[in-house]
């Protein structure tokens, strides 16, 4: 799960205004939702070229989760859209409070999970280790990641699910295989993100 929520988690301290709804016909209708959340995976894991079990969603989300998962997506974007950065983490927090301990250990206990992860290099990162990398990142980033949450966020408006996940694998990729951000950080950001990680890992226990 921590592959599809924390790049949202992450990039929502980039950017604040009003929420703007705009759902796509198809997040209206549940039985469409573990067919989105297999599209995000197969896109993700295309990016290191592998494929996920084609019942990867399905077997591990029932309706509800996967169409939490969706909305959750589509309001942590538009609210990052929109620089809304406290809405968007707490969409994203809100959500993955709600997931099951089962459902959260189906997804990453998965052997194609765990061979995504380890083609990523996060197999061995702690969430909030890695929502300091993709801040961190982000910081460094700012432009391009902007300009990265807008066209995720068209994709997503146009139903481009697989291109949703491939965005979202891409940006993992770009964190986590792209070397040390912010080399020479001063003193002072480097003790503002220990102590936000720090928060983080308390919201996620």
């Amino acid at each position: 799960m921590k592959t599809l929520l924390f790049v949202l988690l992450g990039i929502a301290f980039v950017g604040s205004s009003a929420f703007l709804p705009n759902f796509p016909r198809s997040l209206l209708d549940d039985e469409d939702s573990i067919q989105i959340v297999q599209d995000f995976f197969t896109g993700a894991w295309s990016v290191v070229g592998l494929t996920p079990p084609p019942n990867l969603a399905a077997s591990c989300l029932d309706e509800n989760t996967a169409q939490g998962l969706v909305n959750a997506a589509n309001q942590t974007l538009q609210y990052l859209v929109n620089d809304n950065i406290l809405k968007a983490l707490q969409t994203a927090t809100s959500f993955y409070q709600s997931i099951s301990p089962e459902i959260k250990a189906c997804v990453n206990t998965n052997s194609s999970t765990v061979a995504f992860y380890t083609a990523l290099g996060i197999a061995d990162l702690t969430i909030p280790q890695m929502s300091k990398r993709i801040i961190t990142y982000t910081m460094a980033n700012l432009a391009e990641v902007r300009q990265e949450i807008t066209t995720t966020n068209d994709d997503f408006q146009a139903g481009k699910y697989v291109q949703v996940g491939a965005d979202t694998g891409n940006f993992m990729k770009d964190v986590f295989q792209g070397g040390e951000a912010l080399l020479g950080a001063s003193e002072d950001l480097n003790n503002f993100l220990n102590i936000l990680e720090q928060l983080i890992e308390v919201a996620f226990i």
